[in-house]
């Protein structure tokens, strides 16, 4: 037996949403896979704060 790198690769889907603002998801190539997804909280909170017209 011998150490060997694991060499998974990852695929990163970008995108814009209207409320959350920029956004990706990881997705490994490998199963089980673990997603992880990411946004940006202070697009969330400015739109929240628009929709209660507060400036």
């Amino acid at each position: 037996m011998r150490p060997d790198d694991g060499k998974c690769l990852h695929y990163y889907f970008h995108f814009i949403d209207d409320e959350l603002g920029l956004c990706y998801v990881r997705a490994p190539t490998w199963l089980p896979c673990r997603l992880q997804i990411y946004f940006n909280g202070h697009n969330w909170l400015a739109a929240r704060l628009r929709k209660q017209k507060i400036s």
